[in-house]
């Protein structure tokens, strides 16, 4: 006989990773639930990654998006006719002189399914670095509580070191990764990890240096962007995309970390289903490659 615990009384573990088989839902069922953005400060840090570290194997596919200051170090040409070179110099510019102050993690399997049960959950790291009496920055602070960020965030550099534990990054190229990473216009986003992964807090001096940094860290990756280009009819921003496909926010707003990680997971997945007929074949060329570096 099985006891079911109430749900209030329920350690998170319980609440993501069902006790018995009769608590999980079906895929249409999973995905009709309200989704809960699971706040993480440096406080509650260690506890939401022993939970990641749970649901991963069985939630292997993860998409992410970072918050941060606007580019403050801007080229004198536009985008387009910078060199993969040049562009990356701007990268490691921006980066190294700014901090991050959110990053949004959604988990998911290949079917767009959730942890969670009762309710799915997506995460929001909130990181203490930045400091707006220091940093130069150029940053629409709305909703955003600097303050709170500084005293309560969470150390990038204790967030790698988490991520390494939980099974997200890797720890030699020769370690495996349950987890396949999927990001949206991916350059500052990996740019910001690796950052926090490095001892110096800086990033390597060339482009090669650092693509060979990505793989090392992260193993699989897409950039959606990327796979925008064997899409008829795609272009702009997440949120442009997002429209064009009829996707729909299911929690949170524009530009807040977790929010726009899940987003960027409902379009990976339509895009997929909509555009790629031979996943494997088709999508190929698109992989371990960072929008604007290479393809």
């Amino acid at each position: 006989m099985i006891t079911l615990i109430p749900h209030e009384q329920r350690h998170p573990v319980d609440l993501l990773h069902p006790q018995h088989p009769v608590d999980l839902l079906h895929p249409q069922e999973q995905q009709q639930r309200p989704v809960r953005v699971r706040r993480v400060w440096a406080s509650n840090v260690d506890l939401e990654f022993s939970i990641i570290a749970q649901v991963l194997p069985r939630f292997p596919m993860v998409s992410f998006d970072t918050e941060f200051p606007r580019c403050t170090v801007l080229p004198q040409k536009p985008h387009y006719l910078l060199s993969a070179d040049e562009r990356y110099a701007f990268l490691k510019a921006n980066v190294e002189q700014s901090k991050l102050t959110q990053l949004g993690l959604t988990l998911f399997d290949a079917d767009g399914n959730l942890p969670g049960v009762g309710e799915a959950f997506i995460w929001e790291f909130n990181f203490c670095d930045f400091d707006v009496r220091r940093d130069l920055f150029d940053y629409n602070s709305d909703g955003i509580d600097f303050r709170m960020l500084f005293l309560k965030g969470i150390d990038p550099c204790r967030f790698a070191e988490c991520c390494h534990r939980a099974g997200l990054l890797r720890h030699c190229p020769c370690c495996p990764t349950a987890a396949e990473w999927i990001a949206f216009s991916s350059e500052y986003d990996f740019g910001y990890l690796v950052k926090a992964s490095s001892l110096d807090q800086r990033l390597p001096e060339t482009l090669q240096e650092f693509l060979l940094q990505v793989a090392y860290l992260f193993g699989n990756f897409l950039d959606v962007k990327n796979l925008m280009r064997h899409c008829d009819g795609l272009f702009g921003g997440l949120e442009k995309v997002a429209r064009t496909m009829g996707i729909t926010r299911e929690v949170g707003y524009p530009h807040e970390a977790g929010s726009d990680s899940l987003l960027t997971a409902r379009v990976f997945l339509e895009m997929k289903k909509l555009c790629f007929d031979d996943e494997e074949t088709d999508m190929a060329r698109y992989r371990n490659a960072i929008w604007g570096f290479r393809v």
